[in-house]
């Protein structure tokens, strides 16, 4: 039985589930983050995405299914670039370099 905050994160991250909830949660945060720097509007994304602004607050609070299409589409519509790093996990500066001389 898990009893400390701790464990149970421990726990969580043997679970692949896991990974790929931080995954879309880090994505979403960085949409919030770009809204808000460049003032745009739940209602103005629902305009650029030609959708209703609900399901965008649906999509921004985590209650709408993110797929990598639905991502995909928001990097295009926000006329953004995205950038994936990974590092090894508990380390917040080192990411994985190539050594390869590319």
């Amino acid at each position: 039985m898990v009893t400390t905050f701790k464990e149970l994160n421990t726990k969580m991250k043997t679970n692949p589930l896991y990974w790929g909830e931080c995954i879309k949660f880090r994505f979403m945060s960085q949409i919030c983050l770009f809204m808000h720097r460049q003032g745009i509007t739940r209602k103005d994304l629902a305009v650029k995405l030609n959708t209703n602004q609900s399901y965008i607050t649906k999509l921004l609070n985590g209650n709408a299914k993110l797929s990598s299409d639905v991502m995909g589409k928001l990097l295009q519509v926000l006329d953004l670039d995205i950038e994936i790093r990974l590092k090894p996990q508990g380390d917040r500066n080192d990411t994985i370099k190539d050594n390869r001389g590319t």
